[in-house]
């Protein structure tokens, strides 16, 4: 069987479904598994994510290897290639349309993204799309462009943490207290950034950061608790988008894409309680 892949922002659909008619046309057997649905030669069947899950792209191959059809047309997504689902799969031809900003709820940073398009086109026979020329100038315009400034995000961290502790009904030394916990939590994820470390890791460092400066202002009598003050930090880094996308895919019917999703943020959510319990473990113990 020869596999051809077609990957790209826009355009996938499109090219993936012509160069079947094309084959169709040609009475040449071929399947299709895209954004348009199956199709095993003229047989539809209905597909809800562009790329499904490899246990349904591994039973089409079989069934088309049962009829005797050659070739394979796939569109390929970047949740894929992130999430494994061509995973075994050898592409004999593959094809980039274009690399556009988009899919950023779910990559971290266009530089994933882009990361991710480049593992897929890494092996066998590329063909790219001259408007990839412009797409590198464009990557490169992007590359080289100024980064937020810090002490706006620093800033605009304390503020949301200021905010969300009036909104959970904090007072205004809680708001506070609030305000400049943010502020330096926000100071650690950037200065975390640079050694990309583990979510899970870097959830439990969270934790315990936010329990200690907690305990500190608590044993120092700034304000009498702080539960108020650490759900209003807390919330800066609680997996929340994780958890909605994670529905939004189960209830598309891609289960393998939104279990893994939960997964990523049951162990976001469980490293920081891990490290919230460390780090008033360690207080105490220092203090005492």
């Amino acid at each position: 069987m020869i596999l051809i892949g077609i990957t790209g922002t826009n355009g996938k659909t499109t090219s993936s479904f012509l160069l079947y008619k094309y084959f169709i046309y040609n009475k040449i057997p071929v399947t299709l598994i895209g954004s348009n649905g199956i199709f095993i030669n003229d047989n539809y069947e209905e597909n809800i994510n562009t790329t499904p899950g490899i246990d349904i792209i591994y039973d089409v191959l079989k069934r088309s290897y049962e009829k005797n059809i050659k070739y394979i047309i796939m569109e390929v997504s970047s949740h894929a290639i992130k999430q494994y689902r061509i995973f075994g799969l050898s592409f004999k031809i593959k094809a980039i349309t274009n690399i556009t900003l988009d899919h950023m709820d779910f990559h971290k940073c266009f530089k994933d993204y882009e990361k991710t398009k480049l593992i897929f086109l890494k092996k066998g026979n590329v063909i790219i799309n001259s408007d990839i020329i412009q797409a590198k100038k464009d990557l490169s315009q992007i590359k080289n462009a100024p980064n937020h400034n810090k002490f706006m995000l620093i800033l605009m961290a304390g503020l949301s943490a200021f905010f969300f502790s009036f909104m959970f009904g904090g007072s205004v030394k809680e708001s506070i207290t609030a305000f400049f916990i943010g502020m330096i939590l926000r100071v650690e994820l950037i200065f975390l950034d640079r050694f990309n470390l583990n979510s899970f890791i870097l959830s439990i460092i969270n934790g315990a950061l936010i329990s200690i400066l907690c305990a500190l202002v608590i044993m120092l009598g700034f304000v009498p608790a702080t539960i108020t003050v650490m759900t209003a930090v807390l919330m800066q880094v609680v997996p929340g988008m994780a958890i909605v996308n994670a529905i939004r895919d189960l209830i598309a019917g891609d289960l393998i894409a939104g279990t893994a999703r939960i997964m990523d943020a049951f162990m976001v959510a469980s490293g920081l309680s891990v490290g919230s319990v460390c780090g008033v473990l360690l207080f105490s113990h220092v203090v005492a």
